[in-house]
């Protein structure tokens, strides 16, 4: 599990077992909508169209929810066996259909686990997403069971790997890619286009139809079977960035089965938008609010060894001077491109931050060691994980590449440090995906509020 969600996860737990204790009953926490302070003001603001003003059996008959007893009727049962990890732990495997539309085709297996109440009052259970997308539940669970201590005296702890990754169908495609381009932007934006055919070909021919029915509204719904095979009529939900987007189309389809819920991290609604567009204007953003927040913390910290020279006039300069003369190492070159990439990656967990002070006063006196280099040989082929097919299946980016150039060019210009370092030079890759069936955010009214965290630096 990554250093992010560790140090967060405290706190999301403790908030969660306030409702809990509280019988689903707290206020939704949102920020100041000035953007300032721990919490992201925005991000909570932007789902909390998840819960709003209507009746729930009106959103219920509207999106087609099944009633209750209907829904726990088609749901299986799990046999549950100690897991071979950790033999504390139960693992075991839920059948659901593969096309929701069709329940009586197909089926897959997912993997699920639990991790026991240990208290002699059990009062139910508390389901949790890591994110992703592909982010598996079951090794959530297994890496981190001591962290669920408090809750695990009421509660059992259970997840699962979503359809089409980790132990559930994992998806991966291969995908051969065309020929490189050349370097005009045009050039480019064909090679994208062209690698997203390929991407989508190949998935449904290595695949079949799996690949299309793995969007989160589908994710969503072998959730609620999940939670009637468990006996559960109402849920308890904790999800993690993607997890965020997970939670709030269950609370869409199942406003009625909300019990609690907990969405840390949020993504915004554009995620069932043009996503892959939007994600790379928001984390060029976010990437360069955190270098300069870590460039102030620096200056003010008398042991940061960037203090002086400062860290973004330290960026800056290693940056121009890769770019001015690409360095050769073993196995590549190291250019500007290698040194904005790696950081954008790095500032995303901010307990790593004073890692990546050490790593810039290196490459500032020579030393790139830490740095990856770009191959002179491209690659041939790719493998594309499941986590893409749920980004493509839910996201709207289907426009050829050079329709999003204006976009991406103006947010190099508003970003120039790392305009284009996320997924600005890969939005073909779902320009050719089939288009699939969304269950757009609604304002649902759900059983009870959902408490939502915001940050900055997500």
């Amino acid at each position: 599990m990554s250093d992010e969600i560790r140090s967060r996860v405290g706190f999301a737990w403790i908030t969660l077992a306030f409702v809990a204790a509280g019988a689903g009953c707290a206020p939704a926490v949102e920020g100041d909508g000035e953007g300032g302070g721990e919490g992201g003001g925005e991000a909570s603001a932007a789902l909390s169209g998840a819960v709003a003003q209507e009746e729930p059996a009106q959103v219920a008959a509207a999106k087609g929810e099944a009633p209750l007893e209907l829904a726990d009727r088609r749901a299986g049962a799990v046999q549950w066996s100690p897991c071979e990890e950790d033999p504390e732990l139960s693992c075991g495997t839920l059948l659901v259909p593969a096309d929701p539309r069709r329940p009586g085709g197909e089926r897959l297996s997912l993997a699920v686990i639990k991790a026991p109440a240990l208290g002699a009052r059990k009062r139910g259970s508390v389901f949790v997403n890591p994110g992703g997308p592909g982010g598996s539940g079951v090794d959530l669970v297994l890496l981190a069971k001591s962290m669920f201590a408090e809750l695990r005296r009421d509660f059992d702890i259970v997840s699962f790997d979503p359809r089409g990754t980790g132990r559930s169908h994992a998806l991966s495609c291969e995908v051969v890619l065309p020929p490189q381009p050349s370097d005009s932007l045009e050039s480019q934006a064909a090679f994208n286009d062209e690698t997203g055919r390929r991407i989508a070909q190949s998935c449904r021919a290595q695949h079949g139809e799996l690949p299309a029915l793995m969007v989160t509204s589908n994710v969503a719904r072998d959730l609620d079977l999940f939670r009637a095979a468990l006996g559960e009529s109402t849920i308890n939900y904790l999800g993690y960035s993607y997890g965020t987007a997970l939670g709030a189309t269950y609370a869409t389809l199942f406003p009625s089965r909300v019990r609690a819920m907990v969405l840390d991290g949020n993504v915004p609604p554009q995620w069932f938008g043009d996503y892959l567009l939007e994600l790379d204007a928001e984390g060029s953003a976010g990437a360069e609010l955190a270098l300069q927040s870590l460039d102030q913390r620096c200056r003010a910290d008398a042991a940061c060894p960037l203090r002086a020279a400062g860290v973004v006039a330290t960026f800056d300069r290693v940056v121009a001077r890769l770019d001015a003369n690409p360095v050769a190492v073993e196995g590549g070159i190291i250019d500007g491109s290698v040194i904005r990439g790696g950081l954008f990656s790095a500032l995303y967990a901010e307990s790593i931050w004073p890692l990546i002070v050490e790593v810039l006063a290196l490459a500032d006196a020579g030393n790139y060691e830490v740095f990856a280099p770009i191959s002179p040989t491209p690659p041939t082929s790719i493998t594309v994980p499941g986590g893409v097919a749920v980004v493509c299946g839910d996201s709207r980016t289907r426009r050829p590449g050079l329709d999003y150039l204006p976009q991406q060019m103006a947010a190099k210009q508003l970003y120039p440090r790392f305009g284009g370092a996320n997924f600005g030079d890969g939005i073909g890759a779902c320009s050719a995906w089939p288009l699939t069936d969304l269950t757009p955010l609604v304002n649902a009214q759900t059983r009870n509020p959902i408490v939502l965290i915001g940050n900055d630096y997500d």
